[in-house]
């Protein structure tokens, strides 16, 4: 294999090789950042990814992501085509508006699977459908859910 040849290889490999980190690494235990955060509609949803545009602490609901992510790309859509129909280039400011918004919910919503914001550096590479894969999953375990005590008398073995 000559040099430009195996330049190649290791270029793709380390474009693709990412994308195959979350099958291998699994967070365990209990969720470190903090209590769910649940939301109810499309409205409410919305409206909570915009209050809380800049927080990149906490976590969030896959509905809340996935409204979030439906005003994106629809508000990418409609920009994209007012920009085909009439030649406005000026419409494509809205979904630069809600670049940062969607970057803050789509950490909190990683941060709900017990993994960290940084993860959504998959997306510079092959890794952009297991990024999407890994957003769809449902939420990991609550922070407190493997502290609770059994409700009830608890028997010991051998005793009445």
């Amino acid at each position: 294999m000559s040099p430009e040849t195996l330049q190649q290889l290791a270029v793709l490999l380390l474009w693709i090789a990412p994308a195959f980190l979350p099958f291998v690494i699994h967070p365990t235990g209990p969720n470190r950042f903090g209590a769910p955060h649940r939301t109810q509609g499309f409205e409410a949803a919305v409206l909570s990814g915009f209050a809380r545009a800049f927080d990149f602490k906490g976590r969030a609901s896959r509905g809340e992501y996935g409204a979030f992510l439906l005003l994106f790309m629809g508000s990418y859509v409609v920009a994209a085509l007012v920009d085909g129909a009439f030649g406005l280039d000026g419409l494509y400011i809205v979904p630069l508006a809600l670049l940062v918004p969607y970057i803050a919910v789509t950490t909190r919503r990683l941060h709900d699977l017990n993994r960290s914001g940084w993860w959504q550096l998959l997306a510079l590479g092959a890794g952009i459908f297991v990024l999407f894969y890994l957003l769809a999953q449902p939420s990991a375990q609550p922070l407190r859910q493997s502290l609770r005590r059994p409700v009830g008398p608890v028997r010991m073995a051998g005793h009445r």
